[in-house]
């Protein structure tokens, strides 16, 4: 009998056991799709070191299913350019990288993520020039297109990972000023002392391509075809004749994504080749410009060549020029973060330093020349209207002064 007693609380105590597994295993609540999309991101995001600060931040956001449901795109700031940026109720601190990465992550707080963030799945070719976007957040993304590069409100982006559902891209800048207008210069007054004189720019209407560009006695008018340009003309004034004389032809050849490959020089007097250039990229990116000045109407010599190094914003931070049996001459460009003045100006062929203003050189060599602005003056929407410039090759200083037009 006490056999049996003892056999019953045992098929008691299993009971109870399997009644209270069968309780524990009850299977999780089903996760929103908002929080998948949420997860799958964070993991995406994790995959890239440069945006740290965004994916850590990212994983607290709160999202909507309606939000979701059409797929995201992110837009995200990487954590050099969190380190530049300053919203009035956080600072940083250089202390640790431990410490600047957590409160790089506490900038970007729901709303500063959710002006990186997109609806819809976005791919490149979505990115028209011209086109306008709004963010999670209502801020307005306006989209601009220079060759084969793609920027939102001025901010280049660079492609990193894509699924059915997710874009990612990286951006060199935190997105905090919509630009509602593009500025474009048009006039550079020059002050030495009281002498002035003038470089006066006009571009082709309703557009960022410029038509001509006049300074003193020299001018040059830019020939397109749609949107690519075709030739540049060149000019000298005669003072006798109080006309405009033309001197060289400047003729663009255009590689398949069209940018510039090639650009051959004729003077205008007899139609012969002066020179010529070939330019050479690296993912739409131009790396290095070749010079050749014919030497023979037949015989062209290679004199020397331009390679270029960018920051993280675009701007070129090193010119290395070498010419055959010389030392490589080195220069290094510093900037300062306000807007470009040329940021907006679609010039194929050319090398203006478009995201930011140059502050100054520094050269490798104890003779080159070295020159550095100090900007004085900029207007709301953070462009340069007046600096000084100087020169170690002249011991007067100009004043310059810059007037834009807006679009």
């Amino acid at each position: 009998m006490k056999t049996f007693y003892t056999f019953l609380l045992g098929v008691c105590a299993i009971a109870i056991a399997l009644v209270s597994c069968k309780k524990s295993s009850t299977p999780e609540p089903e996760k929103t799709k908002s929080e998948t999309v949420i997860e799958n991101l964070t993991v995406e995001l994790a995959k890239q070191p440069e945006v740290a600060a965004f994916s850590e931040a990212f994983k607290n956001i709160s999202l909507s299913e309606e939000e979701v449901k059409d797929g995201l795109t992110i837009l995200a700031p990487t954590d050099e350019a969190l380190k530049s940026y300053q919203p009035n109720t956080v600072s940083y601190s250089k202390n640790s990288a431990k410490i600047l990465a957590d409160t790089n992550a506490q900038k970007l707080t729901q709303e500063r993520l959710k002006d990186h963030i997109v609806k819809g799945v976005l791919t490149k070719a979505d990115f028209t020039d011209g086109k306008v976007f709004t963010s999670l957040s209502g801020k307005v993304l306006k989209v601009t297109v220079d060759g084969q590069e793609i920027k939102i409100n001025g901010v280049a982006l660079t492609f990193v990972s894509s699924s059915d559902s997710q874009m990612i891209y990286t951006i060199s800048q935190v997105l905090t000023i919509t630009d509602s207008k593009i500025y474009l210069p048009v006039k550079f007054t020059y002050a030495v002392d009281t002498f002035l004189s003038y470089q006066n720019i006009t571009y082709v209407e309703n557009t960022q391509l410029i038509s001509s560009i006049e300074e003193g006695m020299l001018k040059r008018e830019f020939i397109y075809h749609g949107d690519k340009l075709q030739k540049v003309i060149r000019y000298q004034k005669d003072m006798v004749a109080k006309e405009w004389r033309k001197i060289y032809e400047d003729i663009y050849e255009l590689n398949s994504n069209g940018d510039v490959n090639r650009i051959n020089t004729k003077r205008a007097s007899n139609g012969e080749n002066s020179s010529y250039q070939l330019f050479t990229y690296n993912s739409q990116r131009l790396t290095s410009v070749q010079y050749y000045t014919y030497r023979t109407p037949e015989f062209a010599e290679h004199t020397y060549t331009n390679s270029y190094e960018y920051d993280i914003f675009g701007n070129i931070k090193k010119l290395i020029e070498s010419r055959p049996g010389s030392d490589a001459l080195i220069v290094n460009f510093e900037y300062d973060n306000k807007n470009g003045i040329y940021k907006y100006v679609k010039n194929q062929g050319g090398n203006l330093n478009k995201n930011n203003n140059v502050i100054k050189n520094s050269v490798n060599h104890p003779n080159a020349v070295l020159f550095s602005n100090t900007y004085l003056e900029y207007n709301s929407a953070g462009y340069p209207v007046k600096y000084i410039a100087t020169s170690s090759t002249t011991p007067v200083t100009t004043t310059v002064t810059v007037e834009y037009i807006e679009q």
